[in-house]
């Protein structure tokens, strides 16, 4: 088989050099193959997370139809003539073991696990939520509401809207909206001028995309990007202020100054992430709750947000991402 770097599959060969498939695709997401042995085409309809649902052969005619629990179990199988390559999450499928070879590790839909541990366990989010130290999960046990796009951490995904207010040779000008579980955030962008949507040198298209956080190469640092952009991978939040900062990604800011340079993308980031934070802060209030509950052995009473003799609370701080967040109890 023959992959690239953002196309999990290119072109398949059997043990003598014939070639017996090529993947075509729309973008980074795979549209159809072809298979010159008997000059077929078979086309893919995939779901919201990528998983082959149905295909049809080059007369219209539906040769596979199959639906995946969250899980990635064959939920039910109505037609079965044709075997896709690319299955659940739109992953290849190990046809002698049943496998998924999500990037980082295999994963087995039979145990609900992963083969192999968690490449990258990044400890300040092990602490907010301790589902995270199962180096072999899966979407931290909630498919329904978590993504996992490479094997490695499992995040919850955000919209982000894109629109495009101006562009031209020296750049492209926007304007964004990030949707998140808790906060609502806009501001603008800038990014490299439009350039046929190619990789490093052209701006991504406007359009309504999904935004998540995510941790890569073995760092702690987090790293926004947008995912399902047609043709690209891995579009980052870059820091910066001009466009030779973009490096094909996306700048986002508050507004620009007098000399055109992006400003106040900091403090929009960092908003971004805590939307995502916030998460962590509830799971650690739980935890805090639990604990309040067992000092009621040496309390008369004991409330979240007051201050008792025998067990006083009067704030805390929690480090997230380098942010130090404080909370105080009224």
């Amino acid at each position: 088989m023959v992959k690239s770097q953002d196309k999990p599959l290119m072109v398949e060969y059997d043990g003598y050099g014939v070639c017996l498939r090529e993947y075509i695709y729309i973008g980074a997401k795979m549209a159809a193959e072809y298979q010159p042995q008997t000059g077929k085409y078979y086309y893919y309809t995939t779901d919201q997370i990528g998983s082959t649902r149905i295909v049809t052969d080059d007369a219209g005619n539906i040769v596979y139809a199959a639906a995946h629990d969250p899980y990635g179990g064959v939920q039910q199988t109505w037609v079965n003539i044709f075997s896709p390559k690319l299955k659940f999450s739109g992953k290849e499928q190990d046809t002698e073991s049943g496998l998924y070879y999500f990037g980082a590790r295999y994963y087995d839909p039979a145990l609900y696990r992963f083969l192999s541990p968690d490449p990258v366990i990044p400890t300040d989010r092990a602490l907010y939520n301790p589902l995270r130290w199962n180096l072999y999960g899966y979407c931290l046990g909630n498919p329904i509401n978590y993504v996992d796009i490479s094997g490695g951490q499992a995040e919850k995904s955000r919209r982000f809207i894109i629109t495009r207010t101006i562009s031209g040779p020296t750049g492209t000008f926007g304007h964004f909206r990030f949707e998140g579980k808790y906060f609502t955030i806009e501001g603008d962008t800038l990014e490299l001028p439009w350039r046929g949507n190619r990789s490093y040198i052209s701006c991504i298209p406007e359009g309504d995309y999904e935004a998540i956080l995510d941790y890569q190469h073995n760092s702690n640092q987090p790293n926004l990007w947008v995912l399902n952009v047609p043709g690209r991978e891995r579009i980052f939040f870059h820091p910066g202020s001009t466009i030779k900062d973009t490096q094909g990604c996306i700048l986002i800011g508050k507004g620009f100054d007098n000399g055109g340079s992006l400003t106040g993308g900091k403090a929009l980031r960092e908003a971004i992430i805590a939307d995502y934070a916030i998460e962590r802060f509830l799971s650690v209030w739980f935890q805090l709750d639990r604990l309040s509950r067992a000092a009621q052995k040496t309390s008369a009473k004991v409330e979240k947000g007051k201050v008792y003799s025998e067990w006083q609370w009067v704030g805390f701080t929690l480090v997230i991402n380098g942010v130090v967040y404080y909370f105080y109890f009224q």
